[in-house]
C-alpha cells in the first residue's frame, strides 16, 4: 500500500505510534530517574495509556466515517482514468508483456 519509489509512505497511524512510543520511553526514563515509582507516576502511566487508546479509537472512527467513504466514491473514477491514460510507455510495456504471456 502507498508504495513510492520502492518504499512505503508513512501514514498517520505509523507516525502516531512512533511519537507515542518515544513519549512513553521518555516517561519511563523520567519515572525511573529518581529510583522510586510513586502513586502519581502510576496515575500518569494510566492517563497516558487511556489517552493513547482514545486517540487510536478516534482515529479509527475518523477513518471509517470520513476517509473510507471518499475512497469508495473515488475508486471507480481512478480505475476509469487508469484505463484511459494507459498510453504511457510503462502501460504499453505491461500490455505487451501480458500479450506475450498468452
Amino acid at each position: 500500500k502507498n508504495k513510492q519509489n520502492g518504499g512505503l509512505v508513512c501514514d498517520i497511524p505509523l507516525i502516531q505510534d512512533v511519537v507515542v512510543f518515544m513519549g512513553s520511553m521518555g516517561l519511563v526514563f523520567y519515572t525511573f530517574s529518581d529510583g522510586k515509582i510513586s502513586r502519581g507516576d502510576i496515575n500518569l502511566f494510566w492517563i497516558t495509556y487511556i489517552s493513547y487508546v482514545t486517540l487510536v479509537l478516534l482515529g479509527d472512527l475518523y477513518q471509517k466515517l470520513f476517509i473510507e467513504p471518499k475512497k469508495r466514491n473515488k475508486a471507480p473514477t481512478d480505475e476509469v482514468e487508469a484505463h484511459t491514460l494507459s498510453a504511457d510507455t510503462t502501460s504499453v510495456e505491461m500490455d505487451v508483456a501480458l500479450i506475450k504471456d498468452l
